[in-house]
């Protein structure tokens, strides 16, 4: 399962052949590296093979977000994934609004600069005019 893995990563994607590619895997529990924990293989004693879903897209056809929901869709820990992504999602929206507040906050005192050095431009031009300058 390691060699096919190493395999399909390290190949370059072909996209005369399509834009995605997916192959099922076998091997014996442990064989792949994908599952590593002792405590796992403890409570699955009774199981003695692992099967894997190796999927590879290009990045024309799905970007990280809705591939991350896809496979969290078929995946054992599907609701931990779903959960972890709406906080990633409620934290960069959050961030968002703190960073409009703050553009708000720097525009408006850029605005009240530049309006500052254009007035104070047109009064000094209007002074020497009117001392004769």
């Amino acid at each position: 399962l390691e060699t096919r893995i190493h395999s399909m990563l390290l190949t370059p994607f072909d996209v005369t052949r399509g834009l995605w590619e997916a192959q099922l895997s076998s091997g014996a529990l442990g064989t792949s590296g994908a599952i590593a924990s002792e405590q796992f293989k403890q409570k699955t004693a009774k199981i003695e093979r692992e099967t894997l879903l190796l999927f590879r897209a290009h990045h024309s056809l799905c970007d990280g977000v809705s591939l991350s929901i896809v496979v969290g869709e078929i995946a054992d820990e599907s609701d931990k994934l779903k959960e972890q992504l709406q906080n990633e999602f409620r934290k960069r929206k959050q961030k968002k609004e703190l960073n409009s507040f703050y553009f708000i906050i720097t525009l408006y005192i850029s605005c009240k600069i530049m309006l500052w050095y254009i007035f104070s431009s047109i009064f000094a031009s209007i002074f020497q005019i009117w001392r004769g300058g």
